[in-house]
């Protein structure tokens, strides 16, 4: 998707098609491709669309789209940008956790755990010690 060329519209009826998307946008330039994204699932769109213009110049004018209604709802227009990065795959080197802090890893004596050193309960620690380097009964 090339940046500058590209517009997100967001806060759209479930009910627009790319139809209206062309009629309401298409008077600041040559469209070559809108984008309704649909939920997996369910196949309804998501309330968002892109619209790529043929010249960076058109984009920038279809901004003035901002705040503009189309099927009674108020259209929130900005140049699109590209998918965020998330965050890096857990490593499946089958580690047990560690600190969540950063550091050296320890053994705590309290036994392996699957959970990537997250703990499920109330939260409270065992054997009532802290959980950050105190003595611990085991």
């Amino acid at each position: 998707m090339d940046n500058q060329q590209t517009i997100f519209i967001g806060n759209l009826a479930f009910s627009t098609d790319k139809n209206e998307l062309q009629d309401a946008f298409g008077k600041f330039g040559i469209i070559s491709e809108i984008n309704i994204p649909t939920n997996r699932e369910t196949g309804q769109p998501r309330g968002f669309a892109f619209v790529k213009f043929e010249t960076e110049e058109a984009a920038k004018e279809a901004l003035t789209m901002d705040g503009q209604e189309l099927n009674g709802r108020s259209l929130k227009v900005n140049i699109a940008h590209g998918k965020k990065e998330s965050f890096a795959p857990r490593s499946s080197t089958g580690s047990t956790g560690g600190s969540r802090f950063g550091g050296e890893r320890r053994s705590s004596g309290m036994g392996g755990s699957s959970t990537g050193g997250f703990r499920s309960g109330s939260g409270s620690s065992r054997g009532g010690s802290s959980d950050r380097g105190g003595s611990s009964r085991y």
